[in-house]
């Protein structure tokens, strides 16, 4: 969800890098142009009067394993009931403002689908900063842009990835 977002299109971004195929879910047809234009094959607007049946058509194809949401309330309950078994639901957001509804027993005990948060500033103080610097740079060569690292020893470690790409790279001659 929140596809539109730069997180939601960078995140698209880096999936299409690595041959992942994505559901991108927004709220305006205006999006689902701008996804097709970058070539994403389910992009779904959540005002469709049909989306529920092409959320299924595409949950169907696809059988993701994952899903990221930054809404959660209505639409999060919606897909997360429409997930395939062993389904993980990553919680990134709240923009909703609501909780997440039709969470069952048979959801959780045997299709063995889990919820889950997930807080970036409290996952990247595990992750060695070698691979943090090594995904960094993966994710900013297609899009031309270079790491820029801010390094900070007065801060936590996690604070000096808060801006990475940002500088255009020189064209090679």
């Amino acid at each position: 969800t929140a596809a539109s977002s730069s997180l939601g299109r960078s995140l698209f971004k880096l999936c299409k890098k690595i041959k992942i195929p994505v559901i991108n879910v927004v709220r305006r047809e205006e999006h689902v142009k701008k996804y097709a234009e970058m070539g994403a094959e389910y992009t779904l607007n959540q005002s469709d009067p049909n989306f529920d049946s092409k959320l299924a058509a595409a949950l169907e194809k696809i059988k993701p394993s994952v899903c990221f949401d930054a809404v959660v309330g209505e639409l999060g309950g919606k897909i997360f009931k429409a997930l395939p078994h062993r389904a993980h639901y990553y919680i990134y957001g709240g923009l909703s403002g609501k909780p997440l509804p039709e969470v069952t027993v048979a959801d959780t005990l045997f299709a063995k689908k889990q919820v889950r948060g997930f807080w970036l500033s409290e996952e990247l103080p595990r992750i060695p900063r070698s691979a943090i610097l090594k995904d960094l740079d993966y994710i900013c060569e297609d899009i031309k842009l270079s790491l820029i690292h801010i390094s900070e020893p007065t801060r936590p470690l996690y604070i000096s990835y808060a801006v990475f790409c940002l500088k255009k790279k020189k064209k090679k001659k």
